[in-house]
């Protein structure tokens, strides 16, 4: 376990935690019950970050790409070099979407279902985009929060959500 990994109570430091985590073969027990503690502090204290990434199963990549590049104007960025064909993209300050290919089953998408979204800044200007590629999105609606929302369908049926905040949040 490095230094670096350890979140314990905030009293708690690495140098504090290390006589509950070693090897005494003479206390067992108390070493037993000693690391229970320190495992159980250590995930009261876990706390996620941010999305990282969605990844998506794609049948043809370049199609896709050409999608998500064209249409949804998202930035292609490096991808390690995996031993399967896909594409990454930049989504928003820190997340990506992971395009992999070897899509086999069938997408089963849908606003209410299984979708993600793009906060966005104008939807004007999105909607008038999308009529400009003559690509197909749903009108667009306002939940109850005021958020307006609208959704346009990938090559492979994935949903994806357009969403800008209500007006008193913008300003």
């Amino acid at each position: 376990m490095k230094p670096h990994s350890l979140t314990l109570l905030d009293a708690l430091s690495w140098h504090d935690a290390r006589p509950y985590l070693h090897d005494d073969a003479n206390d067992q027990d108390r070493q037993a019950s000693q690391t229970k503690t320190v495992l159980l502090a250590l995930r009261l204290k876990m706390t996620h970050l941010e999305l990282n990434h969605v990844a998506i199963h794609v049948e043809d990549v370049p199609k896709s790409c050409e999608f998500y590049e064209r249409v949804l104007k998202l930035q292609r960025i490096a991808r390690p070099a995996f031993d399967f064909p896909g594409a990454w993209f930049r989504l928003g300050a820190h997340q990506e979407l992971h395009l992999i290919r070897g899509r086999t089953e069938a997408v089963h998408s849908h606003n209410r279902g299984n979708h993600y979204a793009l906060m966005v800044d104008d939807m004007d200007a999105w909607e008038a985009h999308f009529s400009s590629l003559e690509v197909e999105y749903r009108p667009r609606r306002q939940r109850p929060d005021g958020v307006i929302q609208t959704y346009v369908t990938d090559p492979d049926g994935y949903v994806i959500e357009l969403c800008v905040p209500p007006p008193e949040v913008i300003n």
